[in-house]
Parts: C-alpha cells; sequence; structure tokens
C-alpha cells in the first residue's frame, strides 16, 4: 500500500477506549480532532482494472464496399498486450492484424477483437473482448471518363471507353443534344458527329453485385477545325539574290508553323513566309502546320517548291562511241541548273519527243549511225542554251561460235615458232578492239599477251607441255574467248632434215596428223611401209607444207619421200 493513510473522525460523540472502525478510508464514532491510529497489522485485498468498455469501438458499424477503414481499440498498457482481429464471414469480410477492413463481398460479418495480457502475473489489466456487427452494403460506383471531348467534325465518329469498378454494363444516352450535334449508339457508345456545337452523352454503370449504379455525363463538343482554303504555292523561278515568298489562307486558324522539309523554321510563324535574298540553300519543299482552336487537330499544307535558279552547265558531255548492232543505247548528257529543258538533235534535225536528258535508241542499226546533239536551256533567270554532241557508230556482232583460221593441231617439243590466226585471215573479226592471248602451261609461249590485231606467234620449246591455248575477243556487243586443246609430243627419234625437208612429230599420236614441210619443194609422192614391208599408204604432196592423217595402228614404220628432183628419201618413225 506504500503508505499509511492519514483519517478524519466525522462521530463527535465518541469517547475513550470506544471501538474504531475504519471503512473507506473514513474514521467514523469519534469526535473531530487529531487521533494517532495505529495497528499491529493492515490488510487489504487489490484486483486487477478492467480495459475501456468495449475497448473503446462501437459493437455495430454501417460501410460501403470499398470504403478504407481500420479499427483503434483503446487499450491500456498497449505495449504489454497481444492484440487479435478475425471475421466470422470472409467472404464479406477479413482484416489484417493492423484492424485494417479488406472486404471481399456484401453482407454482414462479426468482428473480434481481443486484447490479451502477454504476461497474466505482470499486466495490471484484465484481458478483454469486443465482439463489432459489420455491415457492408454496395459500394459506391465511379465512372473514369474525362469531362469534356474535343472532336472535329470531319473525324465522322469516335468510340466512348469510360471505365469502372467491377465491370459493369454502360448504357448511353444523348443529352442536351437539342441541335442533333450528335448521335449516340445505346450500347457500344459510338458517338456520330452530325454537325458543329455541343452536347452531352449520359453515361450509365448499371449495377453490379459489389457497386451501386451509377450516372454520369460527358460535353462533347465539336467544331468544324482548322481548313486550308488557299495552299501555298510553288516559286520555280527564283534567282539567286531576289526575294521570294509563300502564304497560306485558313479558316479556324490560330497559330502557324513553316517548314523546310522536316525542319521548322526558326520565326517562321505567321500566315506569309518571306526571304529577301534568295540562295542556291533556300531551294526545296516548304509546308506550314496550321492550328485551330484547343482540341483540334492541325493540318499541313501541300508541298510548296521552291526553286533557287541558275544557268544550264553541261558536267559530262556526250562522247563518241561504237556500239554494237541491235543493241539498246542510252546517250545521256550531265547538266547542273536550275528548270532545264532539253532538245535534241540528228544530223543537225529535231527529232521529236526527245525532250529529256537521256535519248534511248532501240535496236540500233546502220541508219541510226550520225551525230548527236543535245541542247539544254535555263528556264529560271539564265535562259542561255549549251549544248553537247557525240558520234555513234555501231559494228556487228561476234558470231555465235567465234574460231581459229590457223592454228596447230599438237606441238612437237622443239624450238620452234608457230602463226596462230584467229577468225578472217586478212582482218579477222569486226569490230573487235583487242585479243588477249594464254596458254595454260607457258606464260612465256606469247610474247604479245595483248594485239589489235587477230595473229599472234606462238612459241614452242623442248619444254613445251600439254595445254590450252586461249583468245580473247574483246568487242562492244560482248566479250568472247576460243580455246583449243594442244598436245605436247617429243620430236621424235630421226627427223627428216635432208634438203630441207622435216617431216613432224615423231613418235606420232594414232589417229593424228603428220606435217611435212618440204622446205623449197612444191610437191612430193610419200610411200609409208610397216615393219614387213607391206605399203600401208601414200599420197601425192602438192605444197610445201603438208598434213596427212596418221590413220595407222601403233608401231614401227618407214617412211619413204620422193621428191620431183629424182631424190629419195627414207625414214623410220614411230606410231603410238
Amino acid at each position: 500500500l506504500g503508505t499509511v493513510p492519514t483519517f478524519a473522525f466525522k462521530d463527535k460523540n465518541v469517547g475513550t477506549g470506544k471501538e474504531i472502525v475504519v471503512s473507506g478510508g473514513s474514521l467514523t464514532g469519534a469526535d473531530a480532532s487529531k487521533y494517532t491510529f495505529s495497528a499491529t497489522s493492515l490488510q487489504a485485498d487489490i484486483t486487477k482494472k478492467n480495459q475501456a468498455s468495449n475497448l473503446g469501438l462501437t459493437t455495430s458499424l454501417n460501410l460501403k464496399y470499398g470504403d478504407t477503414y481500420t479499427f483503434a481499440p483503446t487499450i491500456a498498457e498497449a505495449s504489454t498486450v497481444n492484440t487479435y482481429y478475425s471475421s466470422n464471414a470472409t467472404n464479406v469480410l477479413e482484416i489484417d492484424n493492423t484492424g485494417k477492413l479488406i472486404y471481399k463481398g456484401v453482407g454482414t460479418a462479426t468482428i473480434t477483437i481481443q486484447a490479451n495480457a502477454k504476461d497474466p502475473a505482470t499486466c495490471n489489466y484484465n484481458d478483454a473482448t469486443v465482439n463489432i456487427v459489420v455491415t457492408v452494403a454496395k459500394g459506391t460506383q465511379i465512372i473514369t471518363i474525362p469531362g469534356t471531348i474535343n472532336k472535329i467534325l470531319a473525324e465522322g465518329s469516335f468510340a466512348l471507353t469510360p471505365t469502372a469498378y467491377d465491370n459493369p454494363t454502360f448504357l448511353y444516352e444523348a443529352i442536351n443534344n437539342d441541335a442533333g450535334v450528335i448521335e449516340v449508339n445505346s450500347s457500344t457508345g459510338i458517338v456520330t458527329l452530325k454537325k458543329a456545337g455541343t452536347a452531352a452523352v449520359l453515361i450509365t454503370a448499371q449495377e453490379t453485385a459489389l457497386y451501386e449504379e451509377k450516372k454520369q455525363s460527358v460535353a462533347v463538343v465539336v467544331t468544324e477545325g482548322v481548313a486550308i482554303t488557299t495552299q501555298p504555292q510553288a516559286q520555280t523561278s527564283i534567282c539567286v539574290g531576289s526575294p521570294f515568298t509563300l502564304s497560306v489562307v485558313a479558316t479556324g486558324a490560330v497559330s502557324y508553323q513553316w517548314y523546310k522539309g522536316a525542319t521548322a523554321i526558326t520565326g517562321a510563324t505567321g500566315a506569309t513566309y518571306t526571304v529577301q535574298e534568295a540562295t542556291a540553300t533556300d531551294g526545296g519543299t516548304y509546308t506550314v502546320r496550321v492550328q485551330g482552336t484547343a482540341g483540334t487537330n492541325p493540318v499541313t499544307s501541300a508541298n510548296a517548291v521552291v526553286s533557287v535558279g541558275s544557268g544550264a552547265t553541261i558536267t559530262t558531255p556526250l562522247v563518241n562511241k561504237v556500239y554494237c548492232q541491235g543493241s539498246n543505247v542510252a546517250l545521256t548528257v550531265g547538266t547542273s541548273g536550275t528548270n532545264l529543258t532539253y532538245q535534241w538533235f540528228r544530223n543537225g534535225s529535231i527529232i521529236t519527243d526527245a525532250t529529256t536528258a537521256t535519248l534511248t535508241i532501240n535496236n540500233i542499226q546502220a541508219t541510226d549511225v550520225a551525230s548527236y546533239r543535245v541542247d539544254v536551256t535555263g528556264t529560271a533567270c539564265n535562259t542561255a542554251t549549251v549544248s553537247s554532241s557525240a558520234s555513234v557508230g555501231i559494228t556487228p556482232p561476234l558470231p555465235t561460235n567465234p574460231s581459229f583460221t590457223k592454228s596447230p593441231e599438237y606441238l612437237v617439243q622443239r624450238q620452234e615458232d608457230i602463226q596462230i590466226i584467229v577468225g578472217n585471215t586478212t582482218i579477222g573479226y569486226e569490230g573487235v578492239s583487242k585479243y588477249t592471248w594464254s596458254f595454260s602451261t607457258d606464260e612465256a609461249a606469247f610474247t604479245q599477251k595483248e594485239t589489235t590485231t587477230h595473229t599472234n606467234t606462238l612459241h614452242v620449246t623442248p619444254n613445251t607441255r600439254t595445254g590450252v591455248l586461249t583468245v580473247t575477243l574483246t568487242h562492244p556487243c560482248g566479250d568472247k574467248s576460243i580455246t583449243k586443246n594442244l598436245k605436247a609430243v617429243p620430236s621424235g627419234i630421226d627427223d627428216i632434215t635432208t634438203s630441207g625437208v622435216k617431216v613432224y612429230p615423231n613418235p606420232v599420236v594414232s589417229g593424228s596428223t603428220m606435217t611435212v614441210d618440204l622446205g623449197g619443194n612444191t610437191g612430193a609422192i610419200i610411200y609409208i611401209y610397216n615393219v614387213t614391208g607391206s605399203l600401208t599408204m601414200h599420197a601425192n604432196l602438192k605444197t610445201q607444207i603438208n598434213t596427212i592423217p596418221a590413220n595407222l595402228n601403233p608401231g614401227v614404220y618407214m617412211m619413204k619421200i620422193v621428191i620431183p628432183d629424182g631424190k629419195t628419201m627414207h625414214h623410220k618413225f614411230i606410231v603410238k
């Protein structure tokens, strides 16, 4: 109890030795005065206190679905108490450990809150429990949509897209629409724009399992929008250093911005745009973007091309050229200048409809061979005319399969020069500007690897090997190559050299040919015998150089050559 209480006597008729009763902290039965109270012992019963009634909370509560609510019970010595929350209808309400309600549905739930001592031996308050009946009604719906929708009549229609809790069904109704500004589909919310003016749409979010019905209106403002009545005009004859002005006329316009290409021009924000002294860089495509009142879409003008001119100049002249007969030819002149015009001439006469930088001649023939000229004239500022001319020739195409006129069938492996001729023996092939010569196994076979003539000399040595002879013809109609496989054979075991006569090759390949060079003689008779002495063939040779077939079986043969002066030569040779 800590201290001994001081008591006041209220009974004035008390006498000495009279019993004194202590009750409720007051002494009765004695006159009011100062007394000393003593006792050999003092006993008192002490009990725990109770928490606030219902923990300071109401025992019934009415809420709407979605309302934010957190219980805040009044708890003495809260640090020594554990607080517990629970719901008997979790399909309607749940409650977290902070006392915050979590909505699950509509209906009634009893929330139980318990305040229990953490340690009953030290806590001065009794445990307490309160039950609170919470009734949850449908929530207040909220429709989300702009308060005002601005549209341009030219857009035709648009769809309203409101949102609300619990995905309700929406209904739509045109209101304040006496002038017939809009039409509304009641179920889809599609608004058709009929004329300029102001109307509204009443949107109804129908009642759901969790939310009440909600109505909300949205204003629809329909304007004519910006309309360009006069487009900016092209300026195609502006001289360097001269001024030019672009202008636009528009209804409903509030502001302007001019562009060159895709770049906004700084300070060009009026209905006109003026350049006082044009330079070449001022040429280009211009547009103006016209903005109307707030909520309307801007309109961009048509392109206005500005050409800042200079005189005509030829940068790539025509050149004289020979073309392949039958090909398609394009004569093109390179120029610079502004707004140029072109006119082509053939041998001084105008070519009708030939008025571009390129003149096309399809399937060129001999009748198209002529001198051609193009006149180029500027139409902006400097109108002087400049010209370029060129002669056009043709050449027939190469044959499908060009060939050798003179070439060996094989190469005898000895020191010798052999003439190679391509095409016509006199000129080769018409139109060929270059012949390129090669032999696949010997880079040194031709001293001149490129010639302008159709003949060349093939150098043969004892080391020459079998390879491919190739001649490439460079021609306006397309290059072509001629090839021939040349077999290298040994020079023989005993070539005839008597009286300037040569016979080669030896050995000779069966089925190939042998060459008989009679030197200074112009005729002879040749006889060939086999090893048994039988005559296998003979031939009359009428020229100095003769080629005879070696249609003989492999083996050893004897050749007899009788020349006109009566001399006879014998020679052994081998057929492989």
